[in-house]
């Protein structure tokens, strides 16, 4: 697959500490998208999926605070709320009306969040590998491989190397694009991840309550309830983070939810199996296109009649 790098910009989203987030913009035409990465990741995860929908969709990545480019947010400030507020900012000063919201495991949070209080906003909504329940381990180790992340590296090839020794599934054309955008080379000549270290001691994204294996988000269940549009669940066949019976139950419970299963595939599904996650989002857009069709049709027969 070819890839054409992405123009950037900054978006201020606090006047209070003059912070500024990053956005990868991939394609200027189409419904506007809005992809937001996982904690501890960056924009940079979503390069796949941007390059394959780059012809039909005007899509947008987030740094979110203390990630990626993005400027590092004053001591504790990132809490679920706060991030949340700064998508919301971002839309808001993209002048975008009606999108397509797209969020991975933390990210999948913040989508749901802002999918089931504005309504009128998200038109289509994709989560991937999150939902109201967790499993403990797979959560555990997420936050425990950022903790152990070592504070610099001699090469990105180390980099990347460190990265597919956790993440076997990966695909590692995916970890080189991740790896190279999201290291910055030190004066030393080393290279340090670009993430906030205080993320570590964030207490914001803890859950509810843990019981036995599990860690439950249980408002998340109110809220899947109340988003009104199509919504795609998108799992890892092999995530040890989103249980497969929680998935299935997110589908009953959304208003007009599907799932799509993606094999070979961990809880980084969009960098395990690109092709595999790339097609089964085009596919939910294209059946959500054809519906769309097949409506406009019936009303402009009904009104001949």
């Amino acid at each position: 697959m070819s890839f054409h790098p992405p123009s950037q910009r900054a978006i201020v989203v606090s006047t209070d500490h003059v912070l500024s987030v990053r956005i990868l913009e991939f394609g200027t035409e189409g419904l506007p998208c809005i992809l937001i990465h996982g904690f501890g990741e960056a924009a940079c995860v979503w390069a796949d999926f941007a390059a394959a929908t780059a012809d039909r969709l005007r899509t947008i990545a987030v740094d979110l605070r203390g990630h990626g480019d993005s400027d590092w947010g004053p001591e504790g400030a990132y809490d679920i709320e706060t991030l949340t507020s700064d998508v919301r900012k971002v839309v808001r000063s993209l002048n975008i009306d009606r999108l397509l919201l797209m969020g991975h495991s933390l990210g999948g949070d913040i989508a749901l969040r802002l999918a089931a209080k504005e309504p009128a906003l998200v038109k289509l909504l994709v989560l991937v590998d999150f939902g109201p329940e967790v499993l403990k381990a797979g959560a555990d180790q997420v936050r425990a491989d950022f903790e152990a992340t070592p504070e610099n590296f001699a090469s990105v090839q180390e980099y990347e190397e460190w990265l597919l020794a956790r993440r076997p599934l990966a695909d590692r054309n995916a970890i080189q694009r991740f790896a190279a955008h999201n290291t910055r080379r030190l004066p030393s000549g080393r290279y340090s991840v670009k993430v906030d270290p205080s993320l570590r001691r964030c207490a914001g994204f803890e859950p509810d309550r843990i019981y036995g294996e599990r860690c439950y988000y249980t408002g998340h269940w109110t809220l899947l309830r109340g988003v009104a549009c199509p919504t795609l669940v998108v799992r890892g066949l092999a995530s040890g983070v989103l249980p497969k019976d929680a998935a299935l139950r997110m589908v009953r419970v959304l208003r007009n939810g599907s799932l799509a299963t993606i094999a070979g595939a961990g809880h980084a599904v969009m960098m395990d199996n690109p092709s595999g996650f790339n097609n089964a989002v085009v596919e939910f857009l294209a059946r959500q296109t054809c519906m769309e069709s097949r409506a406009w049709q019936w009303g402009a027969e009904r009104q001949r009649l």
